[in-house]
């Protein structure tokens, strides 16, 4: 346990003289680890509910999305995707997984909106460590007096997590939208992250954590990349010099205007304009 960074840990599973149910709880755990770790899942039969206590896990997905979830916050991953896991700078984690299975999952999943992974902070009025601790307890005892609690603890926990995924904007994805809205009409790049944050009243380490979970790219990554798409379409749909369009999106020196755009499109400015011409004009 201690070779594996584990300090705690603890596992339940559905007891098999419970029998076959619709949709039921299959396994708890509790997990706490120091040290970097990274694991690989295989898709798998269960809907994977992550609730973080401490520290942080990158999460990224078969469908190509990257979350990272951290303190107070859950990752909800449904059956047969494969993802994979890691610990954040922090090399710090602990963590209380819900396993649901059952013959009806599969076709509940797209009326509750849960056949997609997706993130998200608690509410503050949702306490889902106390009712994962409560379905772990109830997993232990393992008999058939728990079962209505049981059930109905899951219940409450898939529709919490139905809202959650199909709701109003969680104020968390608001506040993303106005950070992403005043960024892309900042093409110099005036404003810090700690104006962003203050025009947005909110601090400058919240407004970060949330735009990286929400969108998976630090602020400063979006706003180079936006700055960049636009750059792109006065490169390929213009002839005016490449020191200008370097100077319209906040970069005073040419060279490091190039060294991004190459960066991220594998390819220079000058080399991006000469295909697009060679295109326009019909020439291989």
């Amino acid at each position: 346990m201690e070779r594996l960074g584990l300090r705690h840990y603890r596992l339940e599973h559905w007891s098999p003289a419970l029998g076959e149910w619709p949709i039921h709880p299959y396994a708890y755990e509790e997990a706490k680890r120091v040290g970097a770790f990274r694991y690989r899942g295989q898709g798998s039969h269960y809907l994977i509910l992550c609730l973080i206590l401490e520290g942080g896990l990158s999460f990224r997905c078969k469908d190509g999305t990257e979350r990272r979830v951290e303190r107070g916050s859950f990752i909800a991953i449904p059956p047969l995707l494969d993802y994979d896991f890691w610990t954040t700078e922090e090399r710090l984690y602990r963590k209380l997984v819900l396993e649901i299975t059952g013959p009806l999952l599969p076709s509940s999943l797209d009326p509750l909106r849960l056949d997609r992974p997706f993130s998200a902070e608690l509410a503050p009025d949702w306490p889902l460590e106390t009712e994962l601790r409560a379905i772990g307890e109830l997993l232990h005892r393992g008999d058939a007096p728990s079962l209505p609690r049981l059930f109905a603890l899951q219940q409450g926990i898939l529709t919490r997590l139905s809202l959650a995924a199909r709701g109003e904007p969680s104020p968390e994805s608001r506040l993303v939208a106005r950070a992403r809205a005043r960024l892309e009409n900042d093409l110099r790049g005036d404003v810090s992250a700690l104006r962003l944050a203050e025009e947005l009243g909110t601090s400058p380490s919240t407004l970060s954590r949330r735009f990286r979970r929400s969108l998976g790219l630090s602020i400063s990554q979006y706003r180079i990349r936006h700055r960049l798409h636009l750059a792109r379409r006065l490169v390929e749909g213009s002839t005016i010099p490449f020191h200008v369009i370097a100077l319209r999106f906040g970069y005073a020196n040419p060279f490091y205007f190039s060294n991004d755009f190459k960066k991220h499109f594998l390819v220079s400015p000058r080399a991006c304009r000469a295909a697009r011409q060679r295109i326009a004009g019909g020439i291989p």
